[in-house]
């Protein structure tokens, strides 16, 4: 968190701000936010009217390109690659930074805005010009039909189970829990979600994937992966692609689907039947334990065997941090955290925040961006926003960082040390954290909607290296921006500091000042998994490092870390 917003960032969000109040309008929050952006900023009217001209050409380009739709499926199958890329341009374009001026440069913006442009050209082109889906009905709902879906739907929902880092192209992901429309074709980007089907069968999906439920029992699947575990009472369950219908007879199998339509099938245990849709006479294929086979338009009715993966099948869902609790206030948002909710060896668990291992602040060397640092929290004692409380907007803001992680021990400041210390913060668990399954570390920060949306990168290193250890950066955590778990703050008064502290002395005695931030902040979450340090099984773990991992100008702001307890748990979900 600085008092420097770069640009690109900026206009990102201005970017969203202005879809939103194209397509659906704007709630008062995010008017004032637009408003602030609007009258505090030349640049930013600037591209407020470029955005405006770019809208108001679309429709003439977009029926330009119906005029001169493509006839090749393949070209039309592939605009959700156009969509990944994009994706991962405009994140790209997010962490450019011009070392050599400490700015960040502007051409990977223009880019990035020229292929929003192509984007929706062919995202919308592609909803013109596609062909009709091989085994989809495509008829037009009449009334009746369409009031016969709705009690179908009534009738047995399909539920999102689970989510994970998932994004949907051009719609907000439905909170976990939540039933899933009919018909209707979901774009996941990213991330992977989990479907639960009335009758049992489980799906889980991967980004990129496109899918359609069509039914109680059945799934779409043009394009992407999937994999499904169909227990006793869902045998029947069908899952459908451009070339393949698959009828599960009691088993867990994966699919696997091309842009062009081509079709992996494995099976992990149980029987599936798989009928080529392309053949008509071709009979159906009955594929066993540990049997894989390819159907494409070049196998016709004889489908390849391929080699047998066992890796293709997702069981769960990564291990992770699900959700979290916290106190509500009276003027709105959250304040004290209480419990999270944990994936740990693939079942959830709740562990309530006094049941967790406490840190204590042993090393903090500051950051040498220049802007002013900020610490959050009571004056008086300023560690106990990290060290003591449980408030989610109180902390030890803006460490100093690296590039490049550490990969030996990092020079803690001490009565024998002698020069320059390594940037950082230290912390010191109460008692030592045991490595398990999944998540052994909570790590929350807050973040503005102008921030990166899916938190400020960070590394985590070892206090002390040894053989097989090694430093791991987080990129995205398990809660970002825009997961529906990431809960809004109350409103709160941060101490700003006259000059950046570069010790531990300085963060504690250094003057400060208040002042109300002109928007809100929400509560993002990760978990860190020490396995993923190269800690062995069962190893007990004293403390860690942490560093900003300097690929943009946004500095981590770390407001809650703690250990997790190996045995004591609530609310156990198998």
């Amino acid at each position: 968190m600085t008092n420097i917003q770069p640009d690109p960032k900026t206009r990102s969000r201005l970017e969203t701000l202005l879809s939103m109040h194209i397509d659906e309008g704007l709630d008062q929050a995010a008017t004032e936010e637009l408003e602030f952006l609007l009258r505090d900023d030349p640049s930013n009217r600037e591209f407020y009217l470029q955005y405006l001209d770019l809208q108001a050409a679309l429709p003439v380009a977009v029926t330009s390109a119906a005029g001169e739709q493509a006839t090749s499926s393949e070209q039309d199958s592939d605009w959700i690659s156009a969509l990944v890329e994009f994706s991962e341009m405009k994140r790209e374009s997010n962490r450019t930074l011009d070392r050599s001026t400490g700015h960040l440069s502007r051409a990977p913006w223009m880019i990035t805005f020229a292929s929003l442009a192509a984007t929706c050209l062919i995202a919308v082109a592609f909803y013109v010009t596609r062909s009709t889906p091989v085994v989809v009905d495509s008829a037009p709902t009449s009334p009746q039909e369409q009031n016969a879906s709705d009690q179908e739907i009534q009738q047995g929902d399909v539920i999102l189970a689970q989510a994970a880092g998932a994004e949907l192209f051009g719609e907000f992901l439905p909170p976990v829990g939540e039933p899933l429309r009919f018909n209707h074709e979901y774009a996941l980007t990213a991330g992977l979600i989990g479907l639960r089907f009335p009758d049992g069968a489980e799906v889980i999906l991967e980004a990129p994937s496109i899918v359609e439920i069509s039914g109680r029992e059945r799934l779409l699947v043009s394009m992407g992966q999937c994999s499904v575990h169909a227990p006793p009472g869902a045998e029947g369950f069908e899952v459908v692609t451009p070339q393949t219908e698959i009828i599960d007879l009691g088993t867990r199998f994966s699919v696997a689907v091309s842009d062009v339509g081509a079709t992996d099938v494995q099976v992990i245990e149980g029987l599936a039947e798989v009928r080529a849709t392309k053949t008509v006479a071709a009979d159906p294929v009955r594929l066993a334990e540990r049997q894989a086979r390819r159907f494409s338009d070049e196998s016709g009715d004889r489908p390849q065997s391929i080699e047998f993966d066992s890796g293709s099948y997702r069981k769960t869902l990564p291990d992770r941090v699900v959700s979290y609790r916290a106190k509500p206030t009276e003027e709105g948002g959250i304040s004290e955290l209480q419990s999270v909710t944990v994936q740990r060896d693939h079942r959830e668990v709740t562990i309530p925040v006094a049941d967790m291992i406490g840190i204590k602040v042993t090393h903090f060397c500051g950051t040498d961006i220049a802007g002013t640092s900020v610490q959050v929290g009571d004056d008086v004692d300023r560690l106990a926003g990290l060290e003591t409380d449980t408030l989610l907007y109180t902390g030890v803001l803006n460490p100093g960082g690296s590039v490049e992680p550490l990969v030996e021990d990092p020079v803690l400041a001490g009565p024998s040390v002698v020069g320059e210390t390594t940037p950082g913060l230290a912390i010191q668990f109460r008692k030592p954290v045991v490595n398990r399954p999944g998540p052994d570390v909570v790590f929350f920060e807050l973040q503005s909607v102008v921030n990166p949306p899916e938190g400020d990168a960070f590394h985590v290193s070892p206090l002390k290296f040894s053989e097989g250890l090694r430093s791991v950066s987080i990129r995205k955590y398990d809660i970002t921006m825009t997961s529906r778990e990431a809960q809004q703050l109350t409103i709160f008064e941060p101490y700003f500091f006259l000059e950046s502290p570069s010790c531990l002395e300085g963060l504690m005695s250094g003057e400060v000042y208040q002042r109300r931030p002109s928007m809100r902040f929400s509560a993002l979450a990760v978990g860190i998994d020490l396995s993923d340090l190269g800690y062995a099984d069962d190893a007990a773990v004293d403390g860690l490092f942490f560093q900003d991992a300097l690929d943009d100008l946004h500095i981590v702001d770390p407001v809650f870390i703690a250990g997790l307890p190996s045995d004591k748990v609530e609310d156990t979900k198998e």
